[in-house]
């Protein structure tokens, strides 16, 4: 058994620095997301791509999601 999750106070101010306007939208960076939760950009990605398919409330909608091919 593992122990208790450790929980992260995040600022505000920290949240609303990292939401960029881009064509009317607000949108957050993976690479910022990754950071808020205190993982890596793939793990983030691995997970996103995971929970796509599934039916569940805490999946994200197609359009909150989105990638940029460099």
């Amino acid at each position: 058994m593992t122990g208790p999750k450790s929980t992260k106070v995040i600022v505000p101010a920290l949240i609303s620095q990292t939401i960029y306007s881009l064509r009317d939208s607000r949108v957050m960076l993976d690479f910022d997301l990754a950071r808020l939760y205190g993982v890596t950009t793939s793990s983030l990605n691995q997970a996103v791509h995971r929970n796509l398919g599934r039916n569940s409330a805490h999946s994200i909608p197609a359009r909150y999601g989105a990638q940029r091919s460099s």
